[in-house]
């Protein structure tokens, strides 16, 4: 499964073909418990994230809501983020990253490699455009990064988690994840985009 960064209408939302191809096609035989075991993608480094992305910014989830999209196949999840600081793009206080999968009620879609996200919730995403003013993180997953205090250290990290991906190299042979993740201290990682744009100016 290749991922490509080209954006395609799905009900009003713009989301990866790949993405929606597979989703879609699941959803044929498994409509209300939707769950696949890993997403084969690009890996990008964090170089590539920073200059591939539209909009890079640290900020808390407020809120997130999961509703059916128009025609009733598919669940989306809507997470809204209170903005703290815009590391590129134009500057907004709020943003809201659209998700496939979640629950409705009984109904639970669940999507291997898309990020997941709770209100209270702290993260740097680098995102991408969707449909009607909402934004997607590119390379599923690859593009949110947790954050949170280190109760030992009080430094503030960095958690890259790379959960339900598998990878494939340039050359497109296929790749084991870290399922583990990373981390590192928050304010090395801003230190580290800030250098993979050079000239770049946040608004």
């Amino acid at each position: 499964m290749k991922y490509k960064h080209r954006l395609k209408p799905l009900q009003g939302h713009y989301l990866n073909p790949v993405w929606q191809a597979s989703i879609l096609s699941l959803l044929a035989f498994f409509p209300w418990n939707l769950s696949t075991r890993a997403a084969t993608v690009e890996r990008f480094s964090l170089e590539e994230l920073a200059q591939k992305s539209t909009k890079i910014v640290i900020g808390q989830c407020i809120s997130v809501e999961s509703r059916w999209n128009s025609k009733g196949t598919l669940i989306l999840t809507y997470s809204r983020f209170s903005v703290s600081e815009n590391l590129k793009g134009p500057g907004r206080s709020e943003v809201i990253v659209v998700t496939p999968g979640g629950t409705v009620g009984t109904k639970t879609q669940r999507v291997a490699g898309m990020p997941l996200y709770q209100a209270g919730q702290e993260a740097m995403l680098f995102l991408e455009p969707a449909r009607n003013g909402g934004w997607q993180t590119l390379g599923m997953g690859q593009g949110k990064f947790s954050i949170r205090q280190n109760p030992r250290t009080g430094v503030r990290e960095a958690i890259h988690s790379l959960q339900g991906l598998e990878f494939y190299s340039a050359s497109g042979q296929e790749t084991a994840a870290d399922r583990n993740g990373s981390s590192f201290p928050l304010e090395q990682l801003i230190q580290r985009v800030r250098e993979a744009l050079p000239g770049q100016r946040s608004e």
